[in-house]
């Protein structure tokens, strides 16, 4: 979803200077990434969109980060889901969460990388991905591997913005999409 990344952007950055400037950085780490695991619940994201969600779901994360971090949601958490709420983005808090920990592991020099595989990769293939990535970007590199079949073959790597698909389902398509050029 490149647009609703586009969008995230400034509220990541916002959430991120104000989380440095107050010293909350792992704190805000923590609320963003389950804030964001809870929108991209089935069961929770369907009900986003209602009129009066909203108060359930600022209950149930106050509760769950109450629980899990012996604290719930501060003012600031409070005012930033609001502010989301009363422009329709609460659909995007995973892409703010990822973001911000984008900008989190860019400000210690490491690069987060996902791999889309089609099956799972040994420890010499994950080692040669990441030595690729770690030459491209200087930085020290973490990945999260996702099985992904529909695939066929090969990966699809996501890294810094960029997109390096050498998957069989991509290579089918760019045939397909010559092979229609060439008949026009």
């Amino acid at each position: 979803m490149p647009h609703s990344q586009t969008i995230a952007r400034p509220y990541a950055k916002a959430a991120y200077e104000y989380a440095v400037a107050s010293g909350k950085l792992e704190h805000w780490s923590v609320f963003l990434d389950t804030a964001g695991r809870f929108c991209t619940d089935e069961k929770v994201r369907v009900h986003l969109p209602e009129r009066g969600f909203f108060a359930q779901l600022e209950s149930w994360l106050n509760q769950y980060l109450g629980a899990t971090r012996k604290n719930g949601l501060d003012r600031q958490e409070r005012n930033f889901l609001r502010l989301l709420d009363a422009h329709d983005r609460m659909t995007i808090l995973a892409d703010i969460a990822r973001e911000f920990r984008r900008l989190r592991y860019a400000s210690k020099g490491i690069c987060e990388a996902r791999v889309h595989t089609a099956k799972p990769l040994n420890d010499t293939q994950l080692k040669k991905i990441r030595a690729f990535i770690a030459r491209k970007t200087d930085k020290t590199v973490t990945i999260t591997i996702k099985e992904a079949p529909d695939l066929l073959a090969g990966v699809r790597i996501e890294y810094d913005g960029l997109v390096i698909d050498q998957s069989a389902r991509a290579r089918i398509g760019e045939f397909a999409r010559k092979l229609e050029e060439s008949r026009k």
